[in-house]
């Protein structure tokens, strides 16, 4: 765990700490802590996700975290949390991939794919047989055949 994660992980903490109080008073917070709100279950997945760069829209955070109860109301605060501390962006729609030249030949070299596709056959040392290599998978071993 990095100090960006645990830092992550303190924020969120607070933040439950202060929805609890103002949902439900300081008492609630003092006797119950802010497990009401965001156990440490979710607050763990949450800052697991987002580390991952998991979770980057409301929808996001319902679906890596379907055991919290509060998703729907608190999801957009939690967002604007993750985005100071990681970058929401989806990295594969945003990596453009490298397109190949459409003037390059085509390889000289075809034999290499065949030779790709081309299996040795495997033969068994105690009985010469094609298809096991293992003498505990040949029949002969078993049956006494061979020693």
């Amino acid at each position: 765990m990095t100090a960006s994660d645990y830092n992550l992980c303190i924020k969120l903490d607070n933040f439950c700490r202060q929805k609890m109080q103002d949902m439900f008073g300081w008492a609630a917070l003092r006797n119950l802590g802010p497990t009401e709100v965001m156990s440490d279950e979710v607050l763990k997945r949450i800052a697991s996700c987002a580390r991952c760069n998991k979770i980057a829209s409301l929808e996001d955070v319902q679906r890596e975290v379907p055991k919290w109860q509060r998703a729907r109301e608190l999801s957009q605060e939690i967002l604007v949390i993750l985005q100071s501390h990681y970058l929401l962006t989806n990295l594969y729609a945003t990596t453009p991939l490298r397109q190949r030249p459409s003037n390059l030949p085509a390889p000289a070299n075809s034999t290499a794919d065949v030779a790709a596709t081309v299996r040795k056959v495997v033969t068994c040392s105690a009985c010469k047989q094609h298809g096991h290599t293992r003498e505990l998978q040949c029949i002969y071993v078993y049956r006494g055949l061979f020693t």
